[in-house]
């Protein structure tokens, strides 16, 4: 029995891995909370054989693919022909992130018969003027246009994919925008909001950038914006928001796991795994099973952990440095697929020494400094 289900774990049976590959290393707006403005180099964009060639040996493994991390994943001409690959290599589920500013007619059919899942739209407020001065362009317009376009696809296709979620950065200045993005998200038959902290860029202090903010005084600073979760009119907010979503059948998150309990009478755990349960229902049937399978692997193997991405987590940059996890500071990449091939940094030394020190308490380097640790909350599955 044992060995039936070590073979079960290390084999292409149980696809347990979240892979998030940029597919360029640029974007068409210069948002203010954004790492993208704060980075110096030329820009990039991933052709299909090299994105076929670096995701050759580890597809088999690959349960969620997301062709974005920080960047806008419609400036590649090719991204059709991208997901319709993977889509052939079984992935049970594709996501994108996108600003969805670069959508055009063809994209759009494309992305309804192509076999993408999830699009992910990065709208951070629901007033003209406000979501203006934080992507430092005025295309809401534009962006719900678009998001109609794609309605109307899945309608002229009979398809019920791509499931279409709305993101939202929260900073001091669009918290009042919560319960204006649910009505937003409602009114266009959406059922998922994602709302999540700041992530300040590293290089943001750094005084060799120079970034022109429109319609920000010269004074403004983005730590200034940051949100404390734990903040009781935070919480208010937060409770009113998680009821209005409830009402409207939009399914919420928000920042530090209020979502998760926040307005639950059953014991945490309890309500965590529910939540858990409406969020994967967002998810391809055969994404879910996975994701299933890999919760058991994983909660087996990473022995009380407070965080698995290390186990179920791979971040590729345009470039081709590798990070163990989303918030992971590509500066201290800890492998380059042009160097060694993707699955053998997964199973590298680099990996397993971080898994092992989040394992056994001790936790070292980067991970010090994350949200996650700090919080001691365990995350993800």
């Amino acid at each position: 029995m044992k060995k039936a289900w070590r073979a079960l774990c290390s084999g292409p049976l149980i696809r347990d891995i979240e892979l998030h590959i940029d597919i360029t290393n640029s974007c068409n707006l210069r948002c203010i909370m954004c790492h993208q403005p704060y980075r110096d180099m030329d820009v990039r964009v991933m052709s299909f054989e090299t994105f076929k060639r670096i995701t050759e040996d580890i597809l088999a493994r690959v349960n969620i693919l997301f062709l974005s991390w920080t960047t806008e994943p419609l400036l590649n001409k090719e991204l059709p022909q991208i997901i319709q690959y993977a889509k052939k290599k079984g992935v049970p589920s594709i996501t994108l992130a996108t600003n969805l500013t670069l959508l055009t007619d063809n994209l759009a059919a494309a992305f309804v018969g192509n076999g993408l899942d999830r699009i992910n739209i990065s709208i951070d407020a629901a007033d003209q003027k406000l979501y203006a001065l934080i992507r430092q362009r005025d295309c809401l317009s534009l962006v719900l246009e678009n998001i109609k376009k794609i309605q109307e696809f899945k309608i002229k296709f009979h398809c019920r994919f791509p499931h279409i979620a709305l993101n939202m950065v929260l900073l001091k200045m669009n918290l009042s925008q919560i319960i204006p993005m649910i009505d937003c998200a409602e009114s266009f038959g959406i059922r998922e909001l994602n709302c999540s902290d700041i992530s300040i860029p590293s290089r943001y202090n750094d005084q060799k950038i120079d970034q022109q903010l429109i319609g920000l005084s010269s004074s403004f600073n983005l730590f200034d914006q940051k949100i404390e979760t734990a903040d009781l009119a935070i919480q208010t907010l937060f409770r009113r928001a998680a009821k209005h979503a409830k009402e409207k059948k939009v399914l919420l998150t928000l920042p530090g796991m209020f979502s998760q309990y926040g307005l639950s009478r059953f014991p945490k755990n309890l309500a965590r795994g529910l939540y858990s349960l409406q969020k994967s229902a967002c998810f391809p049937t055969r994404s879910m099973m996975h994701l299933a399978l890999a919760y058991i692997k994983i909660r087996l193997i990473r022995k009380g952990a407070f965080c698995s991405f290390p186990w179920r987590q791979i971040v590729v940059t345009a470039e081709g440095e590798v990070m163990p996890c989303c918030v992971w500071d590509n500066k201290n990449a800890i492998g380059n697929i042009n160097l060694e091939r993707l699955i053998d940094i997964w199973n590298g030394a680099m990996f397993n020494r971080l898994r092992k020190e989040l394992a056994s308490g001790t936790v070292q380097g980067q991970c010090r400094t994350c949200n996650r640790a700090r919080s001691f909350v365990r995350q993800g599955i």
